[in-house]
């Protein structure tokens, strides 16, 4: 009985330290792209870089004429090579967009870390009110890019945020997949979406699918329901983690936020 019990410690205590260790890639499944790599953009574009040690990259699409900036952080996967082709049907409407690259993604030169994230948020949305006042600025947030987006929404005035598959809270949504292990120990990261949100005036739209695998319905509706009425939720019947604007009431919800 002893051995299996020093086994049983062993193994957890192996897990724990690889879930320490792998944690980055995790969280962030990050792509990198070379220096000189030339993004596929239709409109007229900047790159831009972020901060006075300028480390830190992003990508600005510009409409002339412009009613205000859509402040977008991506999901954890790729670089903005992927995302700029996903968020293409933005668009359609007109406000400028600021694609934010996240550390060790794509073209950025500094290092992943929670205070690099949230240095990062408070740069990008600096950038945006150089161009556009706050009551011009909507700060959207995309799977894990919501903790990012709630965080600045939480600190800085804005027309209106958008989440799309928000999770409640990280240390949440990890317990999904972390549920017998010291997550608070474990994992250097942190956003809750909630408390963030909580801090915010300005209107909150939620997109969430029914079928969503990776972050479950369920956070939006307990986002939704504690939020009271400062938040819109959207919920798409049969939509997924990656889908939701293959349906017609995403394109319906964002038609209300930009179009009216």
């Amino acid at each position: 009985m002893r051995k299996i019990l020093i086994v049983l410690v062993s193994l957890y205590l192996i897990t724990c330290l690889g879930v320490y260790l792998s944690q980055d890639y995790i969280l962030f499944q990050r792509g990198t792209l070379p220096s000189d790599y030339e993004y596929e953009i239709d409109e007229a574009y900047v790159e831009v870089v972020l901060g006075p040690e300028k480390k830190h990259h992003a990508v600005h699409i510009r409409k002339t004429g412009a009613e205000g900036i859509i402040v977008y952080f991506h999901g954890n996967r790729d670089s903005l090579k992927r995302w700029i082709r996903l968020t293409r049907n933005l668009s359609k409407y007109n406000y400028d967009l600021l694609l934010v690259e996240y550390p060790e993604y794509g073209k950025s030169k500094a290092e992943l870390s929670q205070s690099a994230l949230e240095k990062l948020g408070g740069l990008s949305y600096e950038y945006a009110r150089e161009h556009y006042a706050s009551d011009k600025v909507i700060i959207y947030g995309r799977s894990m890019g919501t903790g990012l987006a709630t965080y600045v929404a939480g600190k800085e005035s804005c027309k209106a945020v958008i989440l799309e598959t928000p999770y409640y809270s990280l240390n949440e949504l990890l317990s999904r997949y972390l549920f017998l292990l010291p997550r608070e120990w474990l994992i250097n990261y942190a956003f809750n979406n909630f408390e963030n949100l909580q801090k915010t005036s300005a209107p909150i739209y939620l997109l969430h699918g029914t079928e969503d695998q990776i972050i479950p319905i369920g956070m939006a509706t307990k986002l939704a329901r504690q939020l009271s009425d400062k938040a819109e939720l959207t919920i798409i019947n049969g939509g997924r983690h990656h889908d939701l604007s293959d349906y017609q009431e995403y394109w319906d919800t964002l038609d209300a936020i930009f179009l009216n």
